[in-house]
């Protein structure tokens, strides 16, 4: 099905290629810079969520993760410094708990972040040990959706 709409929509058979001829600027006129991270896995994927998500797989999530360290590395050394607040959505980032510190610990590394970090978490996962690990992690607030 998708197939076929991609040809309907799109009316070519080929894909789509990217390729970095632009560099692009982000330009802005506040001191007042937020972060978002956006973690796409999710257990299942609901059909109401508009929001760009895949089925979690460990392989995929550790590329996933190989690839936003790497980014936060190569954003940072051309952006500003300073970072008001930081904040995880999705998906279900909690699904990547195990991951979370390295994460966190590389955005300390590259960005003077203020003391706000945030996380969106799914009701399921509110049990006491990932609770635990989050604030462990730095989170502070945290955000619960109402599925």
């Amino acid at each position: 099905m998708t197939s076929i709409l991609k040809l309907i929509l799109t009316r070519r058979l080929n894909p789509f290629v990217f390729y970095d001829k632009k560099d692009v600027e982000l330009r802005y006129s506040s001191d007042e810079v937020g972060l978002y991270i956006h973690i796409p896995f999710c257990k299942s994927l609901c059909s109401f969520c508009p929001y760009f998500k895949v089925l979690y797989e460990k392989d995929l999530s550790e590329k996933f993760v190989k690839a936003l360290i790497k980014e936060i590395k190569m954003v940072s050394k051309k952006y500003p410094k300073k970072i008001n607040s930081v904040y995880f959505g999705g998906g279900t980032p909690a699904l990547l708990i195990g991951d979370l510190s390295s994460i966190v610990a590389e955005i300390k590394n590259s960005f003077n972040v203020e003391d706000n970090f945030a996380i969106e978490l799914h009701p399921d996962n509110l049990e006491d040990k990932v609770l635990e690990s989050l604030k462990e992690i730095g989170f502070n607030m945290i955000s619960i959706g109402v599925q």
